[in-house]
């Protein structure tokens, strides 16, 4: 696997990180801050796994973007929830905030069997 921004640390503070509590979190990007790396409009990181949606209502993930005071100002990273490489729900962010995304959600209601749900994290331009 090549080593990029977003892989360079896997299992220390990216991909299925352990959390103070006990629990895992999946981090995209860096749990630590502080890291630098040459990215452009465009970048992402993604996380995707077939799920079995029959009988769920909604598929949902809890985010905290962070992102740091040195992002261009006409940048912004973007959360996205896809089912099925449809987007279903996102939130942005852009340079010097946090924000948590507890809401960003997919209506599988009407959907039965399998299917690809991912988390994308994307550098835009807004």
């Amino acid at each position: 696997m090549e080593l990029d921004a977003f892989r360079s640390q896997l299992g220390e503070g990216q991909g299925r990180v352990a959390t103070a509590d006990g629990e895992h979190a999946f981090v995209l990007g860096d749990a630590a801050g502080g890291s630098r790396a040459e990215l452009t409009e465009g970048d992402f990181a993604e996380v995707a796994q077939d799920v079995d949606v029959t009988d769920a209502d909604a598929v949902r993930v809890w985010l905290r973007l962070r992102v740091p005071d040195d992002v261009p100002p006409d940048l912004a990273w973007l959360a996205s929830i896809t089912v099925d490489g449809r987007v279903v729900g996102q939130g942005t962010a852009r340079r010097g905030s946090t924000r948590d995304l507890t809401d960003l959600l997919g209506n599988v209601s009407k959907l039965v069997g399998t299917h690809r749900i991912a988390v994308r994290l994307e550098l835009v331009r807004v």
